[in-house]
């Protein structure tokens, strides 16, 4: 074979592993909340797994079942969708927390999903804080009467941030109470500061229990060494659902 020869079965056999990428199942992750409506792509022929990171699937509500096999997964929190047709449709999953929307597209061929991660990660909400301002003895306290909610599983409230003029240190007293009917483990809840996005070197977080009973309430300060006198945002976070305030400058002394 001469050299050209060489050369165009090489450009035909890379066209061709083009074609095969362009075709083949992807496995991605999205972001959801219960203001979203995401896209989901089947293919005939092809299996599609909805994998849920936080909450187990209940129930489904497909908008045309003729044209899908919908299943649960036994001992998983995964559901699989099967076309049997390049019917378009929206689905509905009912979890044990929360319910999630997607918007289904099959066809024959192109790009389609082979799994799908389903984290729900709802926006962030936005908090107007009231504050109460006490200064004694070059100390001052500020009182927010604000109350946070997160994942349906922690609230949050109780705030007092105390700064003092002669000293770096701010301290953020706080409660949290496990609304729940069962024992809540702190892992993966966190408060941090930042400053234009960036976390502030020298802080801690510490917390009365590592375990929280049903409905109990314990205290927790966040102890920030500020090397500026200037605002910061305070960010709350338990799993994917995240939350935060500012604490101004006007406000420290």
């Amino acid at each position: 074979m001469s050299i050209y020869g060489y050369i165009r079965s090489g450009l035909i056999l890379i066209s061709m592993l083009h074609i095969v990428h362009a075709f083949a199942g992807t496995v991605r992750t999205i972001k959801t909340d219960d203001k979203k409506m995401n896209r989901i792509y089947l293919k005939m022929g092809q299996s599609t797994v909805l994998r849920f990171q936080d909450d187990k699937p209940r129930k489904v509500v497909i908008g045309n079942l003729n044209y899908y096999n919908v299943e649960f997964v036994k001992g998983t929190k995964d559901v699989t969708l099967q076309p049997l047709g390049t019917v378009k449709t929206n689905l509905f999953v009912y979890c044990q927390k929360n319910t999630y929307g997607f918007l289904i597209s099959t066809s024959n061929y192109g790009k389609y999903d082979d799994l799908v991660n389903v984290k729900w990660q709802p926006p962030l909400q936005r908090i107007r804080v009231k504050a109460k301002i006490i200064v004694i003895n070059n100390k001052r306290s500020e009182k927010i009467n604000k109350m946070l909610i997160l994942n349906n599983q922690l609230k949050v409230s109780s705030f007092i941030v105390q700064s003092y003029k002669d000293k770096k240190s701010v301290f953020i007293d706080f409660k949290i109470t496990n609304t729940t009917k069962k024992e809540i483990r702190m892992n993966d809840f966190n408060v941090f500061a930042t400053r234009s996005n960036k976390k502030l070197e020298y802080q801690k977080l510490v917390l009365e229990k590592i375990k929280i009973a049903p409905e109990e309430k314990i205290k927790a300060r966040l102890i920030i060494a500020l090397e500026q006198r200037k605002g910061f945002t305070i960010n709350f976070s338990l799993k994917n659902e995240k939350s935060k305030f500012i604490v101004s400058k006007r406000l420290l002394l």
